[in-house]
């Protein structure tokens, strides 16, 4: 439909109001809307020394299917973009996993660290794919073109991995 919506799941735990999911909206320039959702209360303020934990939980967030943009940013965890069309995706962060499938899409961006993207690809699409930064061992740029290229994918920055399945 038109309309997003989400649900978090703690597997039965009952949560803090701090812990609990918390989210707004942010104008950007133009008339650009973004969503902003986080895991817990932003800057809850905890003693150095402390450490802190959230309890085990799921996000599903539900969207419209067809986005011009969705952007993920994101710090150990796993997301998961299902059926969804949007001209760009986009994966920024640390220790994350994007798992996309199938997804109509003309761009896909990786920027972070140790980031593995995961496509379930259609038969009929084919991908090229840039690397720039370090991965495999090496430092640089490299070019791979598989089928005839229609989805642009984009990844940097250090030790990020893709596969299609």
């Amino acid at each position: 439909g038109d309309r997003l919506y989400f649900k978090e799941d703690s597997y039965n735990k009952e949560l803090s109001e701090n812990q609990k999911l918390h989210w707004c909206i942010k104008r950007r320039e133009g008339n650009k809307k973004k969503l902003n959702i986080f895991a817990e209360k932003p800057f809850v303020l905890t003693k150095l020394w402390q450490k802190k934990e959230l309890p085990k939980k799921d996000l599903t967030v539900y969207t419209p299917r067809k986005l011009k943009e969705v952007s993920f940013d994101v710090v150990d965890c796993d997301c998961e973009f299902n059926n969804g069309t949007a001209n760009r995706v986009g994966l920024n962060g640390v220790g994350s996993v994007l798992k996309l499938s199938p997804v109509d899409c003309e761009k896909i961006d990786v920027d972070g660290t140790e980031l593995n993207l995961e496509i379930k690809l259609r038969n009929s699409v084919g991908v090229e794919v840039c690397r720039n930064g370090v991965y495999d061992g090496m430092i640089g740029k490299d070019k791979k073109v598989f089928g005839n290229g229609e989805i642009k994918v984009n990844i940097e920055g250090v030790n990020n991995k893709y596969k299609f399945i």
